[in-house]
C-alpha cells in the first residue's frame, strides 16, 4: 500500500468546514496534514 498524499486546508470557514474537508476526509489516498485559517491569524 502506498503513502496518502498529505493535504493541506488552507482556510477554514463554511467551506472548508462543510465541504473541503469532507470530501478529503472521504478520499482513503488523502489525509489532511494541516490546517491553516488566516482569518485567525494575531499579530495584525
Amino acid at each position: 500500500m502506498t503513502e496518502p498524499y498529505r493535504v493541506l486546508l488552507l482556510g477554514y470557514g463554511l467551506a472548508g468546514r462543510v465541504f473541503h474537508s469532507r470530501l478529503i476526509a472521504a478520499e482513503p489516498g488523502l489525509e489532511v496534514a494541516s490546517v491553516v485559517n488566516p482569518a485567525r491569524r494575531t499579530g495584525y
